[in-house]
């Protein structure tokens, strides 16, 4: 084994950490912000739900910039044809707490409503580096010794990282996606009562 070979390992794991690290606190301030409703933050994130939806719209006991309450989430006018929503945060709630909470938007602009919801980018940086540095470490295993154990410990481990990470992002998935679309229809049942 050669010297370079480690150095570019040991590179690109110590890389892939200061990004998880980095990542891990944009998240945080990340959830503060969709959790207060901060347009921004509605703007970035890998758009897992965009589907069309149509209802009546009545806006008129609605103030822009206001947020109201749902039973499990909350939303806000953010000007006269969109609103952002998110679900409730509740930390000591009995549900199922998921790393990808997804930031919704009802857009009536165009006919029909446009609803379209978004992961959080810092948690979606974060597993991707940690995934980077969890191959990076079973390729460092599987090189580190020539024999087939070595080789065999190090594939077990590089497959052992990707389906933790596979099955916490197409469990999460699922979950958040059906409170995103219960919120919608909860958001749509107010706004066409008056």
């Amino acid at each position: 084994m050669s010297d370079p070979v480690h150095l570019l390992g040991a590179v690109i794991f110590i890389a892939a950490w200061f990004v998880c690290v980095a990542s891990w606190f944009a998240g945080i301030i990340e959830f503060i912000l969709m959790y207060t409703l901060r347009p921004s933050v509605f703007r970035i994130g890998r758009t897992v739900l965009c589907e069309s939806t149509s209802f009546a719209l009545r806006r008129n006991r609605f103030e822009i910039d206001r947020v109201y309450p749902t039973s499990k989430g909350k939303f806000r006018f953010i000007n006269d044809h969109e609103l952002l929503f998110c679900s409730k945060f509740q930390l000591f709630a009995f549900k199922i707490h998921t790393l990808f909470p997804i930031k919704g938007r009802l857009n009536w602009a165009t006919v029909p409503t446009r609803l379209e919801g978004r992961i959080p980018l810092g948690t979606t940086l974060f597993l991707l580096a940690w995934l980077v540095g969890w191959t990076t470490g079973g390729v460092m295993v599987a090189l580190g010794q020539a024999d087939p154990p070595g080789l065999l410990g190090g594939v077990v481990f590089t497959a052992l990282g990707w389906a933790f990470a596979a099955g916490m992002y197409f469990v999460s998935l699922p979950i958040e996606l059906r409170r995103a679309r219960a919120i919608a229809q909860e958001i749509q049942a107010q706004l066409a009562s008056e």
